[in-house]
């Protein structure tokens, strides 16, 4: 702040910007004897209409996160994506937009990226975010058949498996756990001895 202040030979006004509610937020900060104050903005109170209506188009983005920020989220949309901002900008503010749309939403944050994912795959941030996802994915994949595999041992070693087995086989979300259950699946001698295992290493 105070390099800022000698830098520039302009007004320097801290700003931090609050996104959703929160009790404990202060227009403040203090740690060993200093105090920082800065302005605190609450994004979730601004009207999103009132805001559009001088507002430079790079600040767009934030739209969704405000009061009536769903309703207006469209026009906002509408007009990054006629601007004349190159296409790898407009691809950074839409999907930045879908971030924060996030915050009131996911069906919203889904439709955006429904209605302009031709723009946004520009974007290296939608380039993480899907590499994330895809990451995310395959790991759900592999916990959900490590799962399945368990309850088909037990299957076919002891037909009937209990529902309440299968539930908490079906919620375990540790790999090192399902590997080590299904060894034990395959050499326990009864449901009751497998159910006691599984319950010691869940507990």
């Amino acid at each position: 702040m105070v390099r800022v202040l000698l830098k520039l030979p302009l007004p320097v006004i801290p700003v931090i910007l609050l996104l959703r509610p929160s009790s404990s937020a202060r227009d403040y900060f203090e740690e060993s004897g200093l105090t920082f104050k800065f302005k605190l903005v609450k994004l979730y109170e601004m009207l999103a209409a009132e805001f559009m209506k001088e507002v430079d188009v790079q600040l767009l983005p934030f739209v969704p996160a405000m009061e009536g920020g769903s309703e207006a989220v469209w026009e906002a949309e509408k007009r990054i994506y006629e601007s004349e901002l190159p296409v790898e900008d407009k691809a950074d503010l839409l999907t930045a937009m879908a971030i924060f749309a996030g915050l009131k939403s996911e069906a919203l944050t889904r439709k955006l990226v429904e209605r302009r994912r031709d723009i946004m795959i520009e974007s290296a941030a939608y380039d993480i975010i899907k590499e994330d996802g895809i990451k995310e994915g395959l790991q759900q994949g592999i916990l959900q058949k490590a799962r399945e595999d368990v309850v088909e041992i037990l299957e076919v070693r002891f037909e009937v498996v209990p529902a309440s087995i299968a539930k908490t086989i079906n919620e375990i979300d540790n790999p090192s756990v399902l590997k080590m259950l299904h060894k034990k699946a395959a050499t326990v001698d009864s449901l009751e001895e497998f159910k006691e295992v599984m319950d010691r290493v869940m507990s």
